[in-house]
């Protein structure tokens, strides 16, 4: 059961990898490196978010070099789902604080999933 019944969600994403999204029309999964390599794609509710609140911001150390918000695409189908809350529980303390200590992080407008979305 979806758990975003009515709320519209957002993936953002850059130039080089929007083409392959529009080409199959679906979101899928990838290797999140503050993660420790878990699977994941990331959506948000906020349709106009600050780049660093989604760790999204270029970054000196090269982890981010393009921009990863210059092209958003709109979850047509939000099924699987789950907000960041659920994900949270089952990481480490310490690496749940780094990530949510992002200026203008919250938590309630995150969601992820490790199964393709349709857009």
């Amino acid at each position: 059961m979806s758990k975003h019944a009515g709320l519209t969600l957002w993936h953002f994403t850059c130039t080089h990898r929007a083409a392959g999204i529009a080409a199959s029309g679906v979101v899928r999964p990838h290797p999140q490196p503050q993660l420790a390599g878990v699977e994941l794609s990331w959506f948000t509710s906020a349709a106009a978010p600050a780049p660093a609140a989604l760790g999204l911001a270029r970054r000196p150390d090269g982890l981010v070099t393009c921009d990863r918000m210059a092209v958003r695409y709109r979850a047509v189908t939000a099924a699987d789902l789950l907000p960041w809350t659920y994900y949270r529980r089952e990481l480490p303390r310490r690496l749940v604080a780094l990530l949510e200590a992002a200026h203008g992080a919250r938590r309630r407008h995150g969601s992820q999933t490790a199964r393709a979305c349709e857009l």
